[in-house]
């Protein structure tokens, strides 16, 4: 009884595991332009300087900084994504779709981890049951054979539940 216990921990553990990474993957994917901006920010912050009149134009350093954001993009494997694919003159995001593929490479580990687990519990659910039964009536036996009736009341109370 103790090994199924420790195997039904076991799943339990890798099942919270891979939930948790499938959970991380999802949140990371529902911000996909967090990177992007990171990424374009040197060239923005140009763009605004220039505006704010807090610097001068300089045609060689906005080629430079262009070269950077493009080079950065390939490095990173980030996309361009149209910002209204009717009207591409308005503009594109940058969005980091690695954390989509960590979604899509997650899901199915949680998804077989769960699988795994449910099946673990339908295929054992009785032995655990008996098991916690007896454990139950193992812990009221003692209760009983002791001096203390606040332990006859917690044994019970958790032959009950």
């Amino acid at each position: 009884m103790a090994d199924l216990r420790a195997a039904l921990e076991s799943l339990e553990t890798s099942l919270a595991a891979a939930e948790r990474k499938w959970q991380e993957a999802r949140s990371a994917a529902e911000e996909p332009l967090t990177a992007g901006g990171k990424i374009a920010e040197p060239l923005v912050t140009y763009h605004r300087e220039v505006r704010t009149k807090q610097r001068q134009r300089d045609d060689a350093e906005e080629q430079r900084l262009t070269d950077e954001l493009f080079r950065q993009l390939k490095q990173d494997g980030v996309f361009l994504v149209p910002i209204d694919q009717y009207a591409p003159a308005k503009g594109f995001q940058i969005a980091d779709r690695r954390s989509t593929f960590a979604v899509e490479a997650a899901q199915p580990k949680a998804m077989e981890a769960r699988r795994e687990h449910d099946r673990f519990l339908a295929e054992h659910s009785d032995a655990l049951r008996a098991a916690d039964e007896r454990q139950k009536m193992d812990a009221l036996r003692e209760a009983l054979h002791g001096d203390d009736p606040a332990a006859v009341t917690r044994a019970l109370e958790a032959a009950h539940a």
